[in-house]
């Protein structure tokens, strides 16, 4: 898609222009122009390029990728107040500035009045739930911060965890990209950790958490020194392919419970299998 526009003002730099004519992050306004998308007076346009006074600005914008995998994602339940949907690992959760593709999107094409409840980390895959009115969106939140609600997964984590753990130190999230795990313990970034069967190097385990931070079960397990296999981002060698998350489940006594563990069986199954084959991998 392509637009076209005349500068009324002068600007510094067409990345800041650009920013401000078309509201959209100076990210991606960029990356537009790193692209070689982005033309001023017939030029192709450098970061720094300056923009005077009637300039032509040409932006060749890519159309949005609406329908970019959403084949992949599936409603798996779904009743008069909510509507949960499976996103697959690798997918975003959450509408920004540097994706369109997204379950957020996804759902709104569906009903603009859906509201999502809950993220997963772009690596993780599993069940995300959706309010299809406000008082529900208000009631689950209002539970979720009062640690009511248990959402349920499966990992599988490096070495041998013999007991079940409960890990509760506080989650600081201020680094961008990664949190630090504080000694300072936590009433709400708690993370229960239950072994189901060991394989050699690494454990099955079904992990509960109740609100929940980013990257808190990755960060939480690699804390106690056993990280989630093929998390490199807090600790592991082996192949990112080989990481597995899955959110399975959501439990409010006596209001709801979604457990969709058999579901996902053969997809617990066939990463076990795929594990277990490459267990030189995880020495």
């Amino acid at each position: 898609m392509k637009i076209c526009f005349c500068a009324c003002v002068s600007s510094e730099r067409i990345d800041k222009f650009l920013s401000t004519a078309l509201k959209i992050g100076r990210k991606k306004a960029v990356k537009l122009i790193e692209n070689r998308l982005v033309k001023v007076n017939g030029f192709i346009a450098e970061k720094s390029f300056p923009v005077e006074k009637k300039s032509l600005i040409e932006a060749d914008i890519p159309e949005p990728e609406a329908n970019f995998n959403y084949s992949n994602l599936k409603i798996l339940y779904e009743d008069n107040n909510l509507v949960t949907v499976y996103k697959p690992p690798f997918f975003h959760s959450v509408k920004s500035e540097s994706n369109v593709c997204s379950v957020e999107h996804f759902l709104s094409i569906l009903n603009p009045r859906y509201i999502l409840l809950n993220r997963l980390d772009f690596i993780t895959q599993g069940i995300l739930i959706a309010a299809k009115n406000e008082k529900f969106a208000y009631f689950y939140k209002n539970m979720e911060n009062n640690l009511k609600i248990r959402k349920k997964y499966i990992t599988f984590l490096k070495g041998r965890v013999e007991k079940p753990l409960l890990i509760n130190f506080k989650i600081n999230q201020k680094k961008r990209k990664k949190v630090k795990v504080e000694k300072k313990k936590s009433d709400t970034n708690i993370t229960l950790v239950q072994p189901l069967s060991f394989h050699g190097y690494f454990t099955m385990c079904n992990i509960v958490i109740f609100k929940g931070a980013r990257h808190q079960i990755r960060a939480h397990c690699s804390h106690v020194n056993h990280h989630l296999i093929g998390d490199i981002f807090y600790g592991d060698k082996s192949p990112e392919k080989f990481f597995f998350l899955l959110c399975y489940g959501y439990e409010l006594q006596h209001t709801f419970n979604i457990d969709l563990f058999l579901s996902f069986k053969n997809k617990i199954k066939d990463h076990l299998n795929f594990l277990e084959k490459n267990m030189e991998f995880l020495k």
